[in-house]
């Protein structure tokens, strides 16, 4: 299964780390990081609060313009 999703992974240019969990502490990292849907991007500000976490559904170079748009806006705190 891991090779499966890193497999799946690989298919985007991110240069954003991504955050891979299991059953065990998948429950604790929804609730701690408002994750309400998978695929999820969490920004995390410079004070470790997060500051964006939703799910952007669409195009993958509109994912990535909001993606980094919500980066510039945790850094500029």
């Amino acid at each position: 299964p891991m090779d499966q999703i890193l497999e799946f992974s690989d298919q985007f240019d991110y240069d954003f780390p991504f955050l891979f969990t299991d059953d065990s502490t998948s429950m604790k990292l929804k609730e701690d990081l408002h994750i309400i849907g998978v695929p999820n991007l969490v920004v995390i500000d410079k004070e470790f609060n997060v500051s964006y976490s939703g799910v952007f559904i669409t195009d993958k170079n509109v994912f990535i313009d909001n993606a980094y748009r919500e980066i510039e806006k945790a850094l500029e705190k």
